[in-house]
């Protein structure tokens, strides 16, 4: 987990951020330049056609979906995540 500090610290180092959180959670809220890659479809296809698999990556997620989302990064070679956004949006 990464508390707002370290988390902008992330981004502003160069992190891509990924907000696995369904479209209409992230159209309530999100962060600018975020990716809304959401875990319910097609995750592994989005993920690879939007980022670099080397990208230092940020996650925003539901409370309680942090280690799937990290899981399913891993599964298709995405190992560089830096953390979640501590308490999501």
């Amino acid at each position: 987990m990464l508390n707002l500090e370290k988390f902008n610290e992330a981004v502003k180092s160069g992190a891509t951020i990924i907000d696995t959180r369904i479209p209409s959670e992230f159209m309530n809220g999100y962060i600018g330049g975020s990716y809304n890659v959401n875990l319910v479809m097609n995750f592994a296809t989005w993920v690879g056609n939007l980022i670099n698999a080397k990208s230092k990556i940020v996650l925003v997620t539901e409370v309680g979906k942090e280690e799937e989302s990290i899981i399913r990064l891993a599964r298709i070679g995405y190992d560089h995540v830096l953390g979640c956004l501590e308490g999501g949006i």
